[in-house]
């Protein structure tokens, strides 16, 4: 089975030449377009990765590949065209989110497909018995995956899982961060924990938030933090800080959801969290004795390691008694660690979750200053796209551990590389699965989550070559309107918190009004 095609170059010029002298060595029909492209990789021709600043990876092979070549060459965007420029060499920094991926039969095909994954992931999996595997199974009358007892070990599996496919195609991260419940993965992988013990805290921390769970909630808001502490009401705190203006606030269940009513007449967007509770609040002193059991010998981490729950801009050097106490007590100060790890080395951060649940934070904390790759899709193909992104924003990239048979195939090309709204309508219709979206359509009414937010947009970057943030599908709230917008001439400023603008603003207002007015202020 053929891998991706990998090129690079000095400029974009120089990637668009190469790309054409490729195409034209291919002068055969479609049906022997096969074996040609293995003669011509057989010359290896930058498929192990190449080292210039422009890049491209083309996610595709047959006649799919020729036509991806030749957008490529004709400086066009292409639904499998993943495309970038690294501005040097960069490092991982794994990211392990906290909860609200959890769903049924997540990463199914990973851990039936792969073998590091299904390794990884069964070792876990012996530990925590058979509910948990039937959840990810999504088997009938299996538990419901929102019962914390179960979700929190399906998650830290999910997450070693694709921890070790990562391990396998990247380079040794030069950090791991944690946020929230997604601190024992990173303890684990970082090596301040056994597995064993890692189980072990997983467990417990199960059973604490299930005592929580009926008496308490989390509300997911988009506002800074600073407007929110002024909205409080007696109860309820501030529970974590994901980005400049996503926050996350945690109490008593009744006093939380009159928060909610509050915020929707303020218009600011606001969201339960699934699972029916809260930690990051007062609220988890009443699971304080179980938590503050969980103590293990000290290990310095094999990979730095930095703490949502602790803080400040150094790496912990191992993991004190009553540490995860306070991961569920303390608030999550991401955005302050994030920045830390950010700026200590060139760096991209990869969230290692199912689906992406602290992207969109990321990309709002360190704006334009560090590539971010949001959790691809949990499949193959997903993966190997996020070894795309990560490649081209300067991570090296072991291809030839690149998931066999991973080349997406799903979404057509051809004829719709030269069109971008055909372009944002296929790459729709690929994370959605519904086929006949109308230009004038919603991507909320086409069924466009915030998860699928932040892979659209990671995906369209990817293509044409422009930086997309999930809130420029808000502002440019549909097909036709986003496709216009990738037309205008690409200067545009990316907002960066605190930088001023000549009016005095941060320049991240206007954007911001413009999603909460699109996703709506509802609860759910």
């Amino acid at each position: 089975m053929i891998g991706p095609l990998v090129l690079s170059a000095p400029d974009a010029a120089g990637l668009a030449a190469r790309a054409a002298d490729l195409r034209s060595g291919l002068d055969t029909t479609l049906n022997d377009a096969l074996p040609a492209i293995r003669a011509v990789l057989r010359t290896g021709l930058d498929i192990r990765g190449g080292t210039g600043a422009e890049r491209a990876v083309i996610l595709a092979s047959g006649p799919a590949r020729l036509t991806g070549l030749t957008a490529l060459a004709e400086g066009r965007p292409d639904p499998l065209v993943v495309r970038g420029r690294a501005d040097g060499e960069r490092r991982p920094v794994l990211v392990f989110s906290g909860a609200g991926a959890q769903r049924p039969g997540m990463c199914r095909e990973l851990l039936e497909g792969d073998a590091d994954f299904r390794a990884a992931a069964g070792e876990a999996l012996d530990l925590f018995g058979g509910g948990v595997a039937d959840a990810l199974a999504g088997r009938r009358g299996a538990p419901d995956m929102q019962r914390p007892e179960i979700h929190l070990p399906a998650l830290f599996t999910t997450q070693v899982g694709l921890a070790a496919m990562w391990a396998r195609c990247l380079a040794p991260p030069a950090a791991v961060i944690g946020h929230s419940i997604g601190e024992i993965a990173a303890a684990y992988v970082a090596g301040a924990l056994t597995l064993d013990e890692a189980a072990t805290v997983t467990r417990t921390m199960g059973a604490a938030v299930g005592e929580l769970t009926g008496s308490s909630a989390m509300l997911s808001v988009l506002a800074p933090a600073e407007k929110i502490n002024g909205l409080l009401v007696e109860g309820v705190e501030l529970a974590a800080v994901n980005g400049p203006r996503v926050v996350m606030v945690a109490g008593p269940d009744g006093e939380v959801r009159a928060l909610a009513l509050l915020l929707r007449q303020m218009r600011i967007a606001c969201k339960l969290m699934p699972g029916g509770y809260g930690v990051h609040w007062k609220g988890v002193e009443q699971v304080r004795e179980p938590l503050m059991a969980l103590r293990f010998p000290r290990r310095t981490p094999e990979t730095p390691l930095y703490s949502a729950a602790e803080g400040g801009s150094h790496v912990i050097d191992g993991l004190s008694d009553g540490h995860w106490f306070q991961c569920l007590r303390a608030p999550v100060q991401f955005t302050s660690v994030l920045r830390s790890a950010a700026f200590a080395q060139p760096v991209a951060f990869v969230e290692v979750s199912p689906s992406p649940v602290v992207a969109y934070g990321m990309q709002q904390a360190i704006a334009d200053e560090v590539p971010v790759v949001g959790a691809p899709e949990d499949t193959a193909s997903g993966f190997l796209r996020g070894l795309a992104e990560a490649h081209v924003a300067g991570v090296a990239v072991d291809w030839k551990s690149a998931p066999a048979g991973g080349a997406d195939l799903r979404t057509p090309s051809g004829e719709l590389s030269g069109d971008l709204l055909a372009l944002v309508l296929a790459e729709l219709a690929t994370l959605t699965g519904r086929l006949g979206a109308f230009p004038d359509d919603t991507f909320q009414a086409c069924g466009l989550d915030s998860a699928g937010a932040v892979r659209l947009a990671s995906r369209l970057s990817a293509a044409t070559g422009t930086r997309l943030t999930a809130a420029a599908l808000f502002e440019h709230a549909t097909p036709a309107a986003l496709a216009s917008y990738l037309r205008e001439p690409q200067d545009r400023a990316v907002p960066v918190p605190g930088r001023r603008d000549a009016s005095g603003e941060d320049g991240l207002g206007n954007e911001f009004e413009l999603l909460l007015k699109e996703i709506g202020t509802g609860v759910e």
